[in-house]
């Protein structure tokens, strides 16, 4: 066994630890992913890789394209804040091209279960029918007021509510490295 692969995969997954443990961390306290923390996880990725143990370059530098181009058009539609494509592009760096394929599916898989339980928690379902059900009026009639308008005297909190997806990236992360072990 190649002590130099083994020295370069713990700092690799210490990295990764800290990266997730770190980004975990200020998603749930501040609802952001700093860049201090990712832009030096995607050049210690892309260095890592470069070295000659352990994943090759070509593997990290397309575990990154790959992390970060399929978050950024979500970024693109507005669907995820640009800290959560830079968590996924250091992930990618990281880990590699085979593994952040199925970061990515974990990922989504979580973020969408996440986004149930939002939806299911915040439900008012008084105010879900009240909008849902607005009389069907005639081609020359129309309502008041559109029924996804706020009524007046409801609260300016009604902005629309975010998913923390960088806990569900890290989650997938977490998961990915656990099924990869058991393959």
């Amino acid at each position: 066994m190649n002590p130099n692969l083994d020295m370069i995969e713990w700092v690799r997954m210490g990295l990764v630890i800290l990266l997730l443990s770190a980004s975990a961390y200020t998603e749930l306290t501040r609802n952001k992913i700093p860049n201090r923390l990712t832009y030096p996880a995607i050049i210690l990725g892309l260095i890592l890789g470069y070295l000659p143990a352990g994943i090759s370059w070509g593997a990290s530098l397309g575990g990154f394209g790959i992390g970060f181009g399929m978050m950024f058009l979500f970024y693109l539609f507005g669907g995820l804040g640009g800290g959560d494509v830079k968590l996924m592009a250091a992930f990618g760096a990281l880990l590699g091209f085979p593994l952040i394929v199925r970061v990515l599916l974990f990922s989504s898989f979580f973020g969408a279960i996440m986004a149930v339980v939002l939806l299911t928690w915040n439900a008012n379902p008084a105010k879900f029918l009240k909008r849902k059900t607005v009389p069907v009026e005639g081609p020359d009639e129309s309502p008041e007021a559109p029924p996804d308008e706020a009524a007046e005297g409801e609260p300016e909190s009604t902005r629309p509510r975010t998913i923390p997806f960088g806990i569900a990236i890290c989650t997938g992360v977490l998961f990915s490295l656990f099924s990869a072990l058991e393959s």
